[in-house]
């Protein structure tokens, strides 16, 4: 039986850190570790999570981009006490790349897996028709 795309069992690199000891060793790891440092409002650990030159996509459909602006947006979220919960649903991992359902990309950057694009709140996407401009 084939493993399942996003189980990943293979050995950490020489002189790497054991598997259960890195908190973002694959990209399911890396989305309970966001949610896990949102949950306890650490900030720090929310925002290494995320890739330097991540997107973050607020609930109205605002974006923003790099690490200290996504910062600044759940440094407010904290604040207002705002609770996110990450949970994939799915989970479809290509070589360096993973896409998470609802609203998540990870980029594999050396041993570590952080989010590149961030919409945890979902979005109002357009109907599939109208987005392209047909009509029934």
């Amino acid at each position: 039986m084939a493993p399942s795309a996003g189980l990943f069992l293979a050995p950490p690199a020489a002189g790497g850190a054991p598997l259960a000891e890195r908190s973002c060793a694959t990209p399911r790891l890396a989305c309970e570790a966001l949610s896990r440092a949102l949950a306890q409002g650490d900030l720090e650990s929310a925002l290494a999570c995320f890739c330097p030159d991540a997107c973050l996509i607020a609930p109205d459909g605002t974006h923003v981009l790099g690490q200290a602006a996504i910062g600044a947006r759940l440094a407010e979220s904290i604040e207002a006490g705002t609770q996110v919960a990450i949970e994939p649903l799915g989970m479809i991992v290509a070589g360096d790349v993973a896409l998470a359902q609802p609203g998540l990309a990870l980029r594999r950057m050396g041993e570590e897996w952080r989010i590149a694009i961030a919409a945890p709140w979902g979005w109002d996407p357009a109907p599939p028709l109208e987005a392209i401009g047909f009509t029934q």
